[in-house]
């Protein structure tokens, strides 16, 4: 059975750069439906998330304190959410948003644009979630 290796990128809160992971996903045959595309990105982005996330540290060091009191206020860092999102709850947010034309799937140069559609994979496809943004101003 041909396998798929999606690579996934998240902006990693922590230090300036992106994060990178990436899961196999076998196939089954040669198509996949939207929906199902969109879900195993949601999925793949929770553990991402998952992995990077830290625990809030218990204690400042000399520097970190000095920096503090500097700007005047000493406390520490801001954790990441213990809570981890409902990966059912997020794959049903994800579909309901690019029913709505929130974001935008193009798959080697052609756009999809509903649920239902089989997208053609093979271990050389290009996928590309395009979060779609309303331009402001005067």
């Amino acid at each position: 059975m041909p396998l798929l290796k999606i690579n996934a990128e998240l902006p990693n809160s922590a230090e300036v750069g992106i994060a990178a992971g990436s899961f196999e996903l076998a196939l089954e045959g040669v198509t996949i439906p939207v929906a199902e595309l969109i879900a195993q990105a949601v999925q793949t982005q929770i553990r991402l998330q998952q992995v990077l996330a830290v625990e809030r540290p218990r204690h400042l060091d000399a520097e970190q304190i000095a920096r503090g009191k500097a700007q005047g206020r000493v406390a520490l860092p801001a954790s990441v959410s213990p809570i981890a999102p409902d990966p059912n709850e997020e794959v049903r947010r994800a579909r309901a948003a690019f029913a709505r034309g929130e974001f935008h799937l193009v798959v080697d140069g052609s756009f999809y644009r509903r649920l239902d559609e089989s997208v053609p994979l093979s271990p050389e496809t290009q996928v590309a979630f395009l979060r779609l943004t309303q331009l402001r101003g005067g």
